[in-house]
């Protein structure tokens, strides 16, 4: 008799196949016709899609809710898909396959762990990470300690992972008082530059605001890594509060049979008050 463990391994075996047989002759033409670069911007859209499902997870207990476990399954198996669906491109082309993936993988997290894997000892969950990091330098031979930081991350996530780096190596200030005094400053600097478009209205003037905008940004996130807080994760959150205090305001203004638009913001700012004292 099988065993319910081997049963669900199987899971995996079918949904190979099934995406299998939707590249293959006769199967799906929108399959059929994926590439690697043309799957980008789904890999990118599921990502954000589980992150949603993620952020409503504050506490493990509500995995097992029936709706938060239902959309994490969903959202995890359209990750997966994408994993699935480049390896099975690759597969077509004699490169490489899933299970191929799956050994690569396998080796790298025995690699890296060599306090469980092998004779090293560690304690903290820090130390690991030192080893880990030490062992990623060393199998993807880098040569500066900010390769590897993928071009692609949004610039809040790219901008904490370089600090992070360098803060490693002590390009970092003292203490958190230094990173604030820092921030000050770069407001200063951007108050000027603004003074100073508004009285040239040029486009040298309009880049100089910009990269001052940038240098304010930086520092939010410098601000963050010494305080141990995910900027990406505090912005995302502030966007979820705003984007309720807006509908609610939407919502309150359509039951008066009035539109945004005959609203004035005394009004509007009157709502948002509303809002605020009933996310309490």
């Amino acid at each position: 008799m099988k065993s319910p463990q081997f049963e669900k391994m199987t899971s995996i075996k079918k949904l190979i196949e099934t995406i299998h047989t939707l590249r293959a002759p006769g199967g799906c033409p929108w399959d059929q016709k994926q590439t690697h670069q043309s799957l980008r911007p789904y890999l990118i859209e599921e990502a954000y899609e589980l992150l949603e499902v993620l952020d409503q997870i504050n506490d493990d207990n509500r995995t097992k809710e029936t709706t938060i476990k239902n959309d994490f399954i969903e959202e995890l198996g359209d990750v997966l898909l994408q994993v699935i669906l480049h390896s099975e491109i690759t597969n077509e082309n004699g490169s490489f396959d899933i299970f191929d993936v799956a050994e690569a993988q396998n080796q790298k997290l025995i690699s890296r762990h060599p306090h469980v894997f092998g004779d090293e000892k560690v304690s903290t969950a820090e130390e690991v990470m030192k080893f880990w990091e030490k062992n990623k330098s060393t199998e993807k031979k880098r040569e500066s300690i900010l390769d590897g930081i993928p071009k692609e991350l949004p610039a809040l996530q790219k901008s904490e992972k370089i600090i992070s780096r360098v803060s490693k190596v002590g390009f970092q200030w003292k203490s958190h008082k230094g990173a604030l005094d820092k921030l000050e400053e770069e407001l200063s600097e951007f108050k000027q530059e603004v003074d100073e478009y508004l009285d040239q209205n040029s486009s040298k003037s309009k880049q100089k605001m910009k990269e001052e905008l940038g240098d304010i940004l930086f520092s939010i996130c410098n601000v963050a890594h010494f305080l141990d807080l995910d900027p990406e994760e505090a912005l995302r959150e502030t966007i979820q509060k705003f984007e309720y205090r807006f509908n609610f305001i939407e919502k309150k203004i359509k039951e008066t049979n009035s539109s945004l638009t005959e609203i004035n913001l005394d009004k509007m700012n009157e709502l948002w008050e509303k809002a605020k004292k009933n996310e309490k």
